[in-house]
């Protein structure tokens, strides 16, 4: 299910609409609740009588995130937790941290909800699926975190057991049009198949200007980890081959994050036209001041099944520059309108992107600007807690029809 694009004060006024809450309990587990996915949860919650949440752990150890979960219903599992290593096809390695709950049965047996969500293909979703076959009349939804690309090189083990866990779902949500391919893919059919992507709040990023200056309009921003997969070593060496080939242009980049590589990043050796700010880590109030003073994002992702930074940042008025591995660049990024796409693996796609960016003029970038935000005015934690509440609706209604 796509979600319309509509306006931004259309978006802002559904946000303070009395959601309908369903009559019943749903449980979702999940490995942890990052916050800037909270007020999503929120909404989440507010669509039915109870939502408890059961999670994995509080927080990996690797995200650097504090915890917070306002009035949320959760309890962690206990549970054991392996880190390993994760080389993708392309080229790099990512850490991974691999959840074994070891007490999901018993909760779900205590808990006894009316659907069970289970996020991710894993144990959580194994053990979801144990449960369910057991309580025939308490449908599971599976929700996969996937795209075609960072699922590449998984192994047939792998989808065999997905595909055995897809056989016994009532429902499958994704968060985009390639998560909706990679499971078509492994069998199911496109009515069972929901699309709700990551949203940012509404009233936040979009409080943005969408003047720029003549100093601004160019300013590129990348924001995320500074680690092999986000791709911002290959970035910097394209944008110092384009600014060494432009000698007369000024390029300056602000690079929001930390991680493994910054130090590494630093040394690079830069032309003398081209200035690299490193920002750190900042908070969102402060990320929505550096927008603001932006031009451009670039996402520069080796694999991401979605990259929420492209929201906040066409919310904030930014057209993207982006790589095409990442879900919501596929999504929202349309090249000359949104923005300008580009596979980050193939050097000169990336240097003919740069060119394209830096030689639109001011004037079509602020054309650009207004519909970057309106493409993602309405996807938004209400519109995406609406389709949420829809999908558990809807299996229930399957299942009570089934068992007459």
């Amino acid at each position: 299910m796509n979600l319309p694009v509509r306006d931004s004060s259309a978006s802002k006024s559904k946000a303070f609409e009395t959601p309908e809450s369903l009559p019943i309990h749903v449980t979702l587990l999940a490995s942890y609740i990052p916050p800037h996915q909270m007020e999503s949860y929120l909404a989440y919650a507010a669509r039915f009588d109870r939502l408890s949440i059961l999670l994995s752990t509080a927080m990996e150890s690797h995200r650097g995130w504090s915890t917070d979960w306002g009035t949320l219903d959760v309890q962690v599992l206990k549970g054991w937790t392996f880190a390993r290593r994760w080389k993708h096809r392309v080229g790099f390695t990512d850490a991974v941290d691999i959840h074994l709950p070891i007490n999901a049965f018993r909760r779900l047996l205590s808990l006894s909800p009316d659907v069970v969500v289970a996020c991710e293909l894993g144990a959580r979703s194994f053990v979801s699926s144990l449960y369910t076959m057991i309580h025939f009349k308490k449908p599971l939804v599976l929700w996969a975190c996937v795209s075609e690309h960072t699922e590449q090189g998984r192994g047939l083990s792998r989808r065999i057991i997905r595909g055995w866990l897809m056989r016994r779902a009532a429902a499958v949500i994704v968060n985009g049009a390639s998560g909706r391919r990679y499971i078509e893919g492994l069998g199911v059919q496109p009515d069972k198949i929901f699309e709700i992507p990551y949203c940012t709040p509404v009233n936040f990023f979009d409080q943005c200007s969408l003047e720029r200056n003549e100093g601004e309009s160019h300013r590129l921003v990348c924001v995320g980890q500074l680690i092999e997969r986000k791709g911002v070593e290959r970035l910097i060496h394209q944008l110092s081959y384009w600014a060494t080939s432009n000698p007369e242009r000024h390029v300056e980049l602000a690079i929001v994050g930390d991680g493994p590589l910054l130090e590494s990043l630093k040394e690079i050796p830069l032309p003398k036209n081209l200035q690299i700010d490193f920002l750190g880590k900042k908070t969102h109030e402060e990320l929505i001041q550096i927008y603001s003073g932006s031009g451009i994002l670039v996402f520069p992702t080796l694999a991401d099944e979605w990259g929420l930074v492209v929201n906040e940042a066409m919310a904030a008025g930014l057209p993207v520059l982006g790589s095409l591995y990442s879900g919501a660049v596929e999504e929202l990024c349309h090249e000359g309108q949104t923005g300008w796409v580009f596979r980050v693996d193939h050097d000169q796609e990336l240097l003919d992107a740069i060119d394209r960016v830096l030689n639109t003029s001011v004037e079509r970038l602020n054309d650009m600007r207004k519909l970057a935000r309106e493409r993602v005015a309405n996807i938004t934690p209400e519109t995406c807690a609406d389709i949420f509440r829809q999908v558990v609706r809807g299996v229930l209604e399957n299942r009570s029809r089934k068992v007459r």
